[in-house]
């Protein structure tokens, strides 16, 4: 391995607590959690110094580095700040997963320097690094709602388990086109 590796970290905000793991505030848990089986990553495990459940994979001069924030949403700038500082990495080397109470589910977008949009968590990484970073925004707004609920009321509901299914049709398409499979084959 080259003395400084390209690296990549991906992110997924969240809130840490079991309660939790099935809300869709986790989206980007679910995501990494998808993503480290999919593509046979080690299991994650907690790392205190950077705040956060993490799987690395290592290759040639690459590594990818999956990240569960341990902080709660409006924190996640505490996670963002450790893992930077522990792999030495810059904001462009981040991808950072998210929910996006405007997006139905199975609906994404990959953005690069884009605003918070509201989101409290990106807000929270935004105020402390600026926005010079990749994201993953996963929409979590149910297709069938007749009302559009605040925000604040949506993204600690749980999924359903047709939605969830959902998420697992769009998971590997988000993976084909970060291209992850090329990242990582030997």
């Amino acid at each position: 391995m080259s003395k400084n590796p390209n690296k990549i970290i991906i992110l997924g905000l969240g809130n840490p607590d079991k309660q939790y793991q099935n809300n869709r505030h986790n989206v980007g848990h679910l995501f990494l959690n998808w993503l480290q089986k999919e593509k046979n990553f080690p299991p994650f495990k907690e790392n205190k110094k950077v705040q956060a459940m993490i799987t690395t994979f290592s290759y040639q001069d690459q590594i990818i580095i999956l990240a569960k924030s341990l902080n709660f949403m409006n924190e996640s700038y505490k996670t963002f700040s450790a893992l930077k500082k522990y792999f030495q990495a810059e904001e462009k080397d981040f991808i950072v997963v998210h929910d996006d109470t405007d997006l139905l589910i199975g609906q994404y977008k990959i953005q690069f320097s884009r605003g918070a949009a509201g989101h409290r968590g990106v807000l929270s990484i935004i105020n402390h690094f600026g926005k010079n970073f990749y994201r993953i925004r996963i929409g979590v707004r149910p297709k069938q709602e007749s009302r559009r609920r605040k925000a604040d009321e949506l993204v600690l509901r749980n999924f359903t388990k047709e939605e969830k299914e959902e998420l697992n049709l769009i998971f590997p398409k988000i993976a084909e086109q970060l291209n992850i499979s090329k990242l990582i084959e030997h």
